[in-house]
């Protein structure tokens, strides 16, 4: 028995797999998508342009990354960043490998993998990093190599900051209260 491998059935095998599958021609219209994003039907790509399914600040990433596959032949990556339906947005990290045919570059097959959940973690980590580490009692700062130092010590050696020291209002009627002045 011999196998066939059809539209249906390549879009059936290249279903299961995590990522998307697209195929676009030399002027960038969409000839063949695996599948989309669930809020979405594959048919309303078929036809259009590559570009047309993205952010317009996105648009000029994929349309460089073709240029380059057109041009040179050689594989391209890329991150985007697109408005699903619902209004969040969805991030894909797409690689575009040339798609040849009697030696002539003929169209790309783009690999697209949606890396939301990753750019997520990462601005979480990025958010995480920027928290500075302060004693509650005493001020101190907690170096990255676990010790602590005074926040005037860490200023300098991290921003390269002097510090003033004076009291402030609040404080300096403690102090005199302290004292027992008025």
């Amino acid at each position: 028995m011999e196998l066939k491998v059809d539209e249906q059935l390549l879009r059936s095998v290249l279903g299961v797999l995590p990522e998307f599958v697209v195929v676009v021609d030399r002027g960038r219209s969409i000839r063949f998508v695996s599948r989309v994003a669930p809020e979405y039907d594959p048919a309303d790509f078929l036809g259009k342009s590559a570009e047309e399914t993205l952010f317009l600040e996105s648009r000029d990433v994929l349309r460089q990354a073709l240029d380059l596959v057109f041009e040179s032949g050689e594989a391209q990556s890329y991150e985007v960043e697109a408005l699903l339906p619902d209004g969040t947005v969805a991030w894909y990290h797409g690689e575009a490998k040339p798609l040849v045919e009697s030696g002539e570059v003929v169209g790309a097959v783009i690999r697209v993998d949606d890396i939301t959940e990753l750019k997520d973690v990462q601005e979480e980590l990025a958010q995480i990093r920027r928290l500075l580490p302060m004693c509650a009692w005493c001020g101190r700062i907690q170096t990255e190599d676990g010790s602590w130092e005074g926040i005037s010590a860490y200023l300098k050696r991290v921003e390269g900051t002097d510090v003033s020291h004076g009291l402030c209002p609040e404080c300096e009627r403690g102090q005199l209260e302290q004292a027992g002045g008025t």
